[in-house]
């Protein structure tokens, strides 16, 4: 297999009959000059964008259902993140109702420094006990991330007059 981003070459080129990535049995129709990757990605090592028919693994369905429940819960909730310790965004999803206050790169580096703080937090857990979540209040808008899994981070926010001791219950209730 070809590493990632590479391009698809033909069997007429000398190359591989299956996409370079996906090892699909069909050969490539004959052209000239090399094909893009008919299966587009997002990064280095990231699954494919979207495909027809393509089925999600469990845990992309149960990320998925995890954050539309929440949303659910109340108009109040603004937005539901997931991402990983490093504060690389997984999944995200806010209410229609909702307009973005922070822009894309605000909120990218709001996200990467909660996820800072929190591995920051668990060389503190020997001592004080694992960090439940965190919780910041704003006028306007209440920020709670707390953990979801070993590897993962809840990054949520919502109205600043909602109780946001209901979302901590509804994700507890998920584990």
């Amino acid at each position: 297999m070809l590493p990632l981003g590479d391009l698809c070459r033909t069997a007429a080129e000398g190359g591989p009959k299956a996409c370079c990535r996906w090892g699909t049995s069909a050969a490539l129709p004959p052209r000239a000059g090399p094909l893009p990757c008919p299966r587009p990605f997002r990064g280095a090592a990231r699954k494919p964008l979207s495909h027809i028919g393509r089925a999600y693994s469990p845990m992309e369905v149960e990320v998925q259902d995890a954050v539309k429940k929440i949303l659910r819960m109340s108009d109040k909730v603004r937005v539901v993140t997931i991402c990983d310790m490093k504060g690389t965004l997984i999944y995200s999803a806010r209410s229609p109702a909702v307009k973005n206050a922070l822009t894309p790169s605000e909120s990218q580096k709001s996200l990467e420094r909660s996820a800072r703080n929190m591995r920051e937090r668990k060389e503190l857990a020997r001592k004080l006990g694992k960090c439940k979540y965190t919780l910041a209040e704003y006028e306007l808008v209440k920020r709670l991330v707390m953990p979801a899994g070993a590897k993962h981070l809840f990054y949520i926010t919502c109205m600043a007059d909602y109780d946001h001791r209901k979302i901590i219950k509804k994700i507890e209730s998920f584990k």
